[in-house]
């Protein structure tokens, strides 16, 4: 008997609105904050929360971005477009650039 075709993308093991929990949960937000971005109760995003967990077989957060960075999936749920505050560039930093 084949086996069952699994995929070796965990975001493709993910409904539309896990993975947008998922990208706010990578972000670093609190299951209140996704909830008002999302418009949808609290408890409905610990659900979302636990049955991604569950099918990406991990425990927490941490385990989560073990799995979607060693894979392809990086550029998916976080992407080019999430703003660094790390990199963006203040006034007085151009001070050396002009001189």
């Amino acid at each position: 008997m084949p086996k069952p075709h699994s995929p070796r993308d965990p975001w493709e093991l993910l409904t539309s609105r896990e993975q947008e929990v998922m990208t706010c949960l990578l972000r670093g937000a609190a299951n209140k904050v996704i909830a008002a971005e999302l418009g949808i109760s609290q408890r409905t995003v610990e659900s979302h929360r636990s049955r991604l967990f569950r099918k990406l077989r991990v425990r927490n957060i941490a385990g989560l971005f073990r799995v979607m960075y060693t894979s392809a999936s990086a550029s998916y749920c976080v992407g080019e477009t999430a703003a660094d505050p790390y990199n963006s560039k203040r006034p007085h930093d151009n001070k050396s650039a002009a001189s």
